[in-house]
């Protein structure tokens, strides 16, 4: 074959090898399809309140209480999300927005008053003083999730700590407060006059309605501890435990303060923007992104 010949096909072959470098040249600078970085979701949970330094309603001729700490147990539910902060890291932000129902019944010691045995006695009977509390808030929680120990070959199940602010608006709070006997004979029923409020036998409804001095908006500090997996590389779950301490007081004039420990799960889906992969590990988009390239 001459050289003359040649020559078309040596000129179509350095085409061919400029289009292919110029071609994997934009490839490699195309930007990755990333990985989902937002999250959005349920939560939902047992929680139980421990809480302090409750007073009494203001009752003429009744002296003031402080009662006993009440625990009580209820649940919490609302919506959850996340949001994987950096690309050098796995640092991840939590929002999550709950409506939490905190009850408890408070007790003390009450005063010696003056009550009717067997229809014609009047004997002093000792008492006891009781709260029954039932208070509802709607809470956000911004936490700071940092994973600290990985499980699985790509990491896919995730143990950490979170710690960050709580703020909570009570809806709805209300009381109600009683002296009741010690004594349990069904013969002893207080008089009329023992004691201000409403005697129906061997008890007295003192008060009722919202505390005295409510403050509605809460502030606390909530760290704990979870387990992050990804079933089917789609579903994100998330159980913890976490315990929320109050930092504000609740009612002015008192040290009244709610304290909570939640058990509860998250469940979430990632967002994933039109066009874009979900990548095959939502909990590491990072790696995720680093396997792919």
């Amino acid at each position: 074959m001459k050289c003359n010949d040649m020559l078309p096909i040596i000129r179509q072959a350095v085409i061919a090898a400029v289009l292919f470098r110029a071609m994997l040249f934009t490839a490699q600078s195309q930007p990755l399809m990333s990985p989902p970085r937002l999250f959005l979701g349920g939560t939902f949970g047992y929680l139980s309140a421990y809480q302090d330094d409750f007073f009494s309603a203001q009752t003429p001729d009744l002296q003031r209480a402080t009662f006993d700490p009440a625990i009580g147990t209820s649940f919490y539910a609302g919506l959850s999300g996340k949001y994987i902060a950096g690309y050098s890291t796995r640092t991840t932000v939590l929002a999550t927005i709950s409506y939490n129902r905190l009850p408890g019944t408070f007790t003390a010691s009450g005063p010696d008053l003056p009550a009717i045995s067997h229809g014609s006695d009047t004997i002093t009977v000792h008492t006891g003083r009781q709260a029954t509390l039932s208070h509802d808030l709607v809470k956000l929680d911004l936490l700071i999730a940092q994973p600290i120990l990985h499980i699985g070959k790509r990491g896919r199940v995730d143990f950490g700590i979170t710690l960050g602010p709580s703020l909570a608006y009570v809806t709805h709070s209300s009381v109600e407060e009683s002296i009741y006997m010690l004594e349990t004979d069904p013969d002893v029923q207080f008089l009329p006059a023992a004691a201000p409020g409403i005697v129906t036998g061997n008890r007295i409804k003192v008060a009722s309605g919202a505390p005295d001095g409510l403050r509605r908006l809460r502030v606390g500090l909530k760290g704990g501890a979870y387990m992050e997996f990804a079933p089917f590389n789609r579903y994100v779950i998330r159980p913890g435990v976490y315990f929320d301490l109050g930092l504000t007081n609740g009612a002015r004039g008192s040290a009244w303060k709610s304290h909570t420990v939640q058990v509860g799960l998250d469940l979430m889906l990632p967002i994933v923007p039109h066009g874009e992969s979900q990548g095959d590990d939502p909990l590491h988009p990072v790696d995720g992104e680093m396997r792919s390239r």
